[in-house]
C-alpha cells in the first residue's frame, strides 16, 4: 500500500530533491531530515537519503538509515551491498562480511558481491574464510571474459596470489590504458614476483 503524504510532506520532499538538484546539499540534508522525520516509513526516501549522506562523507548516518531499511526489507540485498559498502568505507570489515554473506546466501549468482565478500576476508587476514568463498563461488569464471577478469584480478591479487593476477591485470591494462588501478596493481605484482624492471618501466610509462 503506497504511503500518503499530506500537502506539508509533499512538499518537504518536493523542496529536498530541488535543493539536491540545485546543489544545495546541506538543504537537501535538512529537508530529508525533516521530511522523514514526518513520515519515518518512507524506506525509498530513507534509501534516497542515505545515498546523499554517503556522498557527503556522513558514514555515520548513512549507516543508521540503512540499518533502520534493512531491519524492514531484510531481503533486499540492494540495499544490504550498500550498507556493505558503508561498512567497508569506514574500515568495519568484519560487519560488512554478515552483509555479503547474506546477499550469496540469497543470491548465490551474484558474483560481484561474492568477489567482494572473498576481498573482505582478506582484509581481515581470515585467507581460509576468502578461498572457501572462492571456491564455492568464483572458481567457476571463466578468464576469457572481460566481465569475470574485472572480478578476478583484484580478488587473486587480494589473496596473496600475484603470479595468478598478473596476466589478467596485463590484459586489462592493455584494454583501458587510462585507467590508473590497473596499472597500480600490475606494478605492484611485477614488485612481489621480482619483476622490478618492469615495474619501473610501467610507472614511468605512466609519468610520461
Amino acid at each position: 500500500m503506497p504511503l500518503l503524504r499530506t500537502a506539508e510532506q509533499e512538499l518537504l520532499l518536493r523542496s529536498a530533491r530541488n535543493a539536491l538538484a540545485l546543489g544545495n546539499l546541506a538543504e537537501a540534508l535538512d529537508l530529508f531530515d525533516s521530511y522523514l522525520l514526518q513520515l519515518p516509513d518512507d524506506q525509498e526516501v530513507r534509501v534516497e537519503y542515505a545515498g546523499l549522506l554517503v556522498r557527503e562523507g556522513r558514514m555515520g548516518r548513512a549507516k543508521e538509515m540503512y540499518e533502520e531499511a534493512i531491519a524492514v526489507r531484510p531481503d533486499d540485498t540492494v540495499l544490504r551491498r550498500s550498507m556493505a559498502d558503508v561498512l567497508i568505507m569506514g574500515g568495519e570489515y568484519a560487519a560488512a562480511t554478515r552483509q555479503l554473506e547474506a546477499i550469496v546466501e540469497r543470491e548465490p549468482e551474484n558474483l560481484d558481491a561474492a568477489a567482494m565478500l572473498c576481498r573482505t576476508w582478506t582484509w581481515l587476514k581470515d585467507f581460509e574464510r576468502a578461498q572457501g568463498v572462492f571456491d564455492r563461488y568464483l572458481r567457476k569464471l571463466d578468464p576469457s571474459i572481460e566481465a569475470d577478469q574485472l572480478l578476478l584480478a583484484p580478488v587473486l591479487l587480494d589473496m596473496q596470489q600475484p603470479k595468478a593476477a598478473l596476466p589478467y591485470l596485463e590484459r586489462l591494462h592493455r584494454r583501458f590504458p587510462r585507467e590508473l588501478r590497473w596499472a597500480t596493481h600490475m606494478v605492484l605484482c611485477y614488485e612481489l614476483t621480482g619483476q622490478a624492471e618492469r615495474a619501473a618501466k610501467t610507472v614511468e610509462a605512466k609519468a610520461d
